[in-house]
């Protein structure tokens, strides 16, 4: 049996719980007795900072070693951990909520400690957000499906003062289903908010660090 350790409110189980906000899953099958924690990311784009940050990440928290699949077809890395008490732990501790991920929010508590909202926000953008780098508009920035996570984010932007910009309720036909879906923008553009993002957030994901000093050094990424 393995001996999963549960982690006391920390920066590190902060920065899961943002990285799980943006790409992670909590799935359960009750009947068959599996109760499911995934990160998923891009195959290439993602895979040092999965395998160089979240794995490691993952088994300083829980003591627990995760699985990994490459799915190629869908160009996806998964990090997957199959315990009841890891699941048990994330749901009931943080509110997360369980298959889609409707209505997530920031938990609470984070909002009470500047150290553990960074930590958050940093693990949310490190795996919800693009930094471009076009010449015309460059900007730090996401689309989100729920409103109430937006919102959110605006807030602790705002409470690190930092000014996001924001724009709600905008559709856009996907062209996979052929429907129209609502969805809402987020972004820093300034020199002063990136720089703010930078020295007060930072990024543990090597393509993000990439772009950021590309941007600063005015060098075209190779990436």
């Amino acid at each position: 049996m393995r001996n999963v350790r549960y982690p006391f409110i920390s920066e590190d189980l902060a920065e899961l719980v943002g990285i799980h906000i943006g790409d992670g899953h909590l799935g359960s099958r009750t009947h068959r007795k599996e109760f499911l924690f995934q990160i998923s990311g891009h195959s290439v784009k993602d895979k040092e900072y999965c395998e160089g940050f979240v794995i490691p990440l993952i088994k300083k928290l829980f003591n627990i070693e995760p699985g990994r699949r490459f799915k190629k077809t869908e160009r996806t890395l998964e990090i997957h951990v199959y315990s009841k008490g890891v699941f048990n732990f994330l749901t009931t501790t943080f509110d997360l909520p369980i298959g889609k991920k409707k209505g997530i929010r920031i938990p609470r508590m984070f909002f009470a400690s500047d150290g553990l909202l960074k930590a958050c926000l940093r693990g949310i953008i490190d795996t919800d957000f693009f930094f471009s780098l076009d010449k015309k508009h460059v900007f730090l920035g996401a689309w989100f499906g729920e409103k109430s996570l937006v919102k959110d984010l605006e807030k602790a932007f705002s409470q690190l003062g930092i000014k996001a910009k924001v724009y709600y309720d905008r559709g856009y036909l996907d062209a996979r289903t052929g429907k129209y879906y609502n969805r809402h923008r987020i972004y820093l553009s300034t020199q002063r908010n990136l720089s703010s993002w930078y020295d007060l957030i930072g990024s543990h994901h090597p393509l993000m660090i990439s772009r950021y000093q590309c941007w600063k050094t005015g060098t075209a990424p190779n990436i």
